[in-house]
């Protein structure tokens, strides 16, 4: 991915609900580019699917996107391995906090919040990263 698309993965995270339905143009690089580089590929697992589903919470779904491809360009890696996956969604997490009064509630994420809470969001999460990584396995074993 160019300079560009790295600089709206640096900046997205700092937005605000608000301030990311303003840059939708920005945002449709972030996912046109994750999706059609190269560089990196990130595997859209089935509870974070769900962001997709809403208007509500596809800035969720977007960010989530940003994150996971600007560590993965950072630590210059093709597609998340757990720690960065974990990474990722703790950033998601704390975009996510502060704006949820703005777009509702996201279930998912409101659960993982909980989980945080408890202290056991990274146990939650690395059965989260191993039933994906099973998934795609027996998506890959289809084709």
């Amino acid at each position: 991915m160019a300079g560009r698309e790295e600089s709206v993965i640096e900046t997205f995270g700092s937005q605000s609900v608000g301030e990311t339905a303003r840059i939708t143009d920005e945002d449709d690089v972030v996912v046109n580019g994750v999706v059609a580089s190269e560089d990196v590929n990130i595997a859209i697992g089935e509870k974070l699917s769900t962001l997709a589903l809403s208007q509500e919470s596809m800035p969720y779904f977007t960010a989530f996107i940003a994150a996971a491809s600007y560590y993965c360009l950072t630590e210059k890696v093709k597609q998340l391995d757990e720690p960065l996956f974990v990474k990722a969604i703790k950033a998601l997490l704390d975009f996510y906090e502060p704006n949820r009064k703005l777009t509702g509630k996201v279930e998912v994420l409101e659960d993982y919040l909980k989980q945080r809470e408890k202290g056991k969001l990274e146990k939650q999460l690395h059965k989260d990263f191993l039933a994906d990584q099973k998934l795609q396995q027996d998506k890959d074993k289809v084709q």
